[in-house]
């Protein structure tokens, strides 16, 4: 990569927008575009400027599901047997008959 490449793919590498899209997008990667065309890495910079703007947490909309973080509410069944899928709603049942008779409240 020239030495040209290699500045402009830095600054992309460490601007705030795309930082900012790694946020939503942890997987991002443009090394293997900019290696092969090292022009590119100053167009993605200049486009990622101007698009990330637009980019927010869709939890902090004011429309946004509530997600509900409190576990208090599930538990986790370990070892259950494995099964052909004919069998799935045949140990669903099982498993939803069991926790019914004791008294808990559970939706499938």
């Amino acid at each position: 990569m020239s030495q040209n490449a290699t500045i402009h793919a830095k600054k992309l590498a460490e601007s705030e927008e795309l930082q900012k899209l790694r946020k939503f997008y942890p997987d991002i990667d443009f090394s293997k575009d900019i290696e092969k065309n090292p022009d590119v890495a100053e167009f993605l910079r200049q486009v990622i400027s101007k698009e990330a703007i637009q980019v927010a947490d869709p939890l902090l909309n004011a429309n946004a599901p509530k997600l509900d973080d409190d576990m208090s509410m599930y538990f986790l069944i370990n070892n259950l047997p494995k099964c052909k899928e004919d069998k799935v709603s045949k140990l669903v049942a099982l498993i939803m008959k069991t926790l019914t008779t004791k008294g808990l409240k559970i939706e499938e």
